[in-house]
């Protein structure tokens, strides 16, 4: 798993859990569309073919040097 502490997940605005995200300092994830998003709906979370990504709670990140991430966390 990445540590939300490595210095590429901070310069991300990585967070294990979304509904956490300071949305003053990354407004991206504010509004409505902003609350849609996931890491699990994210291209570059990585799921096998045919799987649900909502359904899956952790899986490799391929911006986070393929480490795993929380499906329901966040980043820029």
């Amino acid at each position: 798993m990445v540590d939300p502490k490595n210095p590429q997940a901070q310069a991300l605005g990585y967070v294990t859990d979304a509904s956490k995200v300071d949305t003053k300092k990354w407004p991206k994830r504010a509004g409505a569309e902003g609350a849609k998003q996931y890491c699990y709906n994210c291209q570059f979370y990585i799921v096998d073919k045919g799987t649900d990504p909502a359904k899956v709670a952790q899986a490799p990140c391929q911006i986070l040097m393929n480490k795993g991430v929380e499906g329901k966390g966040w980043c820029n």
